[in-house]
């Protein structure tokens, strides 16, 4: 082993905003134990053993050594399991274990590791992606899963992989980049609801005047005559969002979730008669 530190670029999430976490780590004999600092979650903490077990598991070997991972700028808080595969990448190579042909340095990582060595889908990677510089990196490895949303940004080479052997692959420059993805925009008839308003024409009107002119509109009237009907109808009649708009409303749903396709409609919500205030637009935070 001729070197004892080495950094990687991992990435992490703060609301909608993405910031590059550099992943140093240190190898130097001693009692074996393996250390993360620089602020980490609980469940950046536990990835050590995560990242010891899934390294045994893939066949390699996790060293016998002390382990020091520093995740830096150490005074900001990190949280999530998106620094797996760093740090799991940065001990193979420390350990000569891979032989990546001068990639590492202009390469983000992201990834979540099972115990099996298999990598995870990760939510946020569309917007993490979308606030990193393209400058400084332009290769990024994501989960298999996550491959898509990651492609949607013309700015990076994007390899996806379901398991930690692919890396040598492609650290090695013997697996092709994926290729560029689109969105699709969900196209909604509304013609087979068109029986359940005929009676309310006059009120439709004033909703399709509404939607095309972005203005608020009012229902009121008694039980029974169709209002939450129309109310339904009103979201149906927005327009298709344009490709900015679908790429902001896919990068809010990864931030929550992994996305599964990357099929859009503009959001509608239309909250309950009896939702307070404080339920309509959150609570101030203090």
């Amino acid at each position: 082993m001729k070197n004892s530190w080495i950094c990687l670029a991992g990435a992490n999430l703060e609301g909608l905003d993405a910031f590059v976490v550099d992943v140093e780590i240190n190898l130097k004999r001693g009692l074996p134990r393996f250390m993360i600092t620089g602020l980490a979650a609980q469940s950046i903490r536990e990835s050590s053993e995560r990242v010891r077990i899934a390294l045994e598991n893939s066949g390699y070997s996790c060293p016998f050594q002390n382990i020091l991972v520093n995740l830096a700028p150490a005074g900001r808080k990190k949280e999530g399991t998106l620094l797996d595969l760093s740090i799991a990448c940065g001990i193979l190579a420390l350990t000569e274990q891979i032989f990546p042909s001068g990639k590492l340095q202009r390469t983000l990582f992201l990834g979540e590791l099972g115990l099996d060595g298999s990598l995870k889908p990760l939510k946020g990677v569309l917007p993490i992606l979308s606030g990193i510089s393209s400058e400084k990196y332009d290769t990024v490895i994501v989960p298999f899963k996550n491959r898509e949303e990651a492609a949607l940004l013309r700015k990076f080479e994007v390899f996806g992989i379901s398991h930690l052997r692919e890396l040598e692959e492609i650290l090695g420059n013997r697996k092709p980049p994926e290729t560029k993805s689109k969105i699709q925009v969900r196209e909604i008839s509304i013609v087979q609801n068109l029986e359940f308003y005929q009676d309310q024409m006059i009120a439709f009107r004033a909703v399709q005047i509404a939607v095309a002119g972005w203005h608020h509109i009012l229902l009121s009237g008694p039980p029974g005559i169709g209002k939450s009907l129309l109310a339904r109808i009103a979201g149906l009649l927005l327009p298709s969002p344009t490709e900015n708009e679908a790429l902001d409303i896919l990068k809010i749903q990864s931030a929550l979730f992994p996305l599964k396709e990357l099929i859009v409609q503009r959001p509608y919500r239309a909250p309950h008669h009896t939702t307070s205030d404080i339920t309509l637009v959150g609570a101030p935070e203090i």
